[in-house]
């Protein structure tokens, strides 16, 4: 079981989630920084929104997309072609049925600039997007016996890698990526019964061989009660491997998701805090990058307190005292220059909470992304 905490920024723009669903990049390991941030997380859970009581689960949406066909070999060096569709599909039901993150339903998107990454945030609450694919495929078949009187006996075996990347719909940064290994072996099958739906569609108008046509395997969303049976109509049983090995691999990606919900959290929801104070001046820990621009208004904030209801004990909800107000007159990618006026007796500090206050558009940053994006 793999998993690691990347930390890779896209462009101003995602030209397109094709581009990250092949890897483009290399991810690294979680580092000093992200190690920093996550202890600093666990020691300040009110600005994460992770107290018992207040805290709201990580809202994600998953999404589908096709994987590259490859070659599954049969009968000497025969080849035939296969194409998965609907891993999200079924991520998102496991993850559903698992309850530990909230997942959003959206339809079937191809591609996202990052200003339509931040429109899905806005308007669905939408935190991560997750994309998951096949990474790698391969099949491997041994023959044994065949000598003199005994019969000869053909395993076949199924090996397929499962990648797995987080999208913070904020930044564009792939904030966690994992990958998901599952492999089976076997020389025969009458029926394979599965805890979700799956069609195998077999490619009826093509044939590639004198024994086989090419086909699909589509899973499908479905209750966490519905199961699908796939019978033996062929005496190839690579299908039914195929499918099982996916089963194999998803688990272990919903598990290292569902581990990992807390820290996933802690990396997508970086909060606003006051970096440093000259007088009536602050600088902020986030800029362009995070959709940040000039006339922005913040209400500047201290020592979140939490409110107890008397009857469960339970947290409902968070108070905290307010300390003054600020405009930005600088934005950067990762930082913003404000100036402010604060409350009779108090004085801006390090740490201080900045919350936004007014709906600003950025018509400076749309503008860099559009011509990023020409």
């Amino acid at each position: 079981m793999n998993y690691c905490f990347v930390r890779r920024v896209t462009s101003s723009i995602i030209a397109s989630l094709f581009s990250l669903i092949f890897g483009i990049g290399s991810a690294k390991s979680v580092d000093a920084q992200d190690t920093k941030r996550l202890s600093f997380c666990q020691e300040n859970k009110s600005l994460f929104h992770l107290n018992q009581g207040v805290e709201r689960k990580l809202t994600v949406a998953v999404l589908n997309f096709e994987s590259s066909k490859y070659t599954i070999n049969e009968y000497g060096s025969k080849q035939y072609p296969i194409q998965i569709t609907g891993l999200g599909n079924i991520l998102e039901s496991k993850l559903v049925k698992n309850n530990q993150l909230a997942v959003t339903k959206l339809e079937e998107i191809k591609s996202l600039s990052l200003e339509q990454l931040r429109k899905i945030r806005d308007q669905n609450g939408i935190e991560a997007i997750i994309i998951v694919t096949v990474n790698s495929f391969d099949t491997i078949k041994t023959n044994q016996g065949g000598w003199l009187f005994t019969k000869e006996k053909t395993n076949q075996e199924i090996n397929i890698s499962l990648n797995l990347q987080v999208v913070d719909t904020t930044t564009g940064e792939i904030v966690l990526e994992a990958e998901g290994n599952g492999d089976e072996s076997g020389n025969s099958f009458t029926e394979v019964k599965l805890p979700f739906s799956v069609d195998i569609t077999y490619d009826t108008g093509k044939r590639y061989d004198s024994y086989n046509t090419g086909y699909s395997i589509v899973f499908k969303f479905g209750e966490s009660s519905q199961t699908t049976t796939i019978s033996k109509t062929t005496n190839n049983i690579q299908e039914k491997l195929v499918v099982l090995a996916t089963e194999k691999a998803m688990n272990e990606i919903t598990n290292q998701l569902n581990t990992h919900s807390e820290e996933l959290a802690c990396l997508l929801r970086k909060p606003t805090l006051i970096a440093d104070v000259n007088g009536s001046q602050v600088i902020l820990n986030k800029g362009k990058l995070h959709g940040y621009c000039k006339e922005m208004i913040f209400s500047i904030e201290r020592s979140p307190q939490t409110i107890i209801d008397p009857a469960t004990g339970r947290i409902i909800s968070m108070k905290t005292e307010k300390v003054g107000t600020i405009k930005l007159s600088e934005v950067d990618a990762q930082s913003s220059l404000g100036v402010g006026i604060t409350e009779p007796g108090k004085s801006f500090q390090v740490k201080d909470i900045a919350k936004l206050t007014n709906d600003a558009n950025c018509p400076e940053q749309q503008d860099e992304n559009n011509s990023t994006a020409a």
